[in-house]
């Protein structure tokens, strides 16, 4: 997770860089170790990055912009 590609894979609502419309949501984001189980870290960037979808698709009815 990242700003841009050159830092990162994704950026901070899971989206792909240059990859227009795909996203990643699971626990391979995770840019740093977390403690042994990091199921509730997952859940919380999932939910975080589902928002950020959500007010997408209301603003402008597409998921598909590119990463930022």
């Amino acid at each position: 997770m990242g700003e841009n590609s050159t830092v990162g894979i994704v950026d901070h609502a899971g989206r792909v860089f240059g990859y227009n419309g795909l996203m990643v949501l699971d626990g391979s984001i995770i840019p740093l170790s977390t403690r042994p189980d990091p199921a509730l870290t997952i859940l919380a960037l999932s939910e975080r990055a589902m928002e950020h979808i959500l007010a997408q698709i209301q603003k402008s009815g597409d998921v598909t912009a590119d990463a930022k």
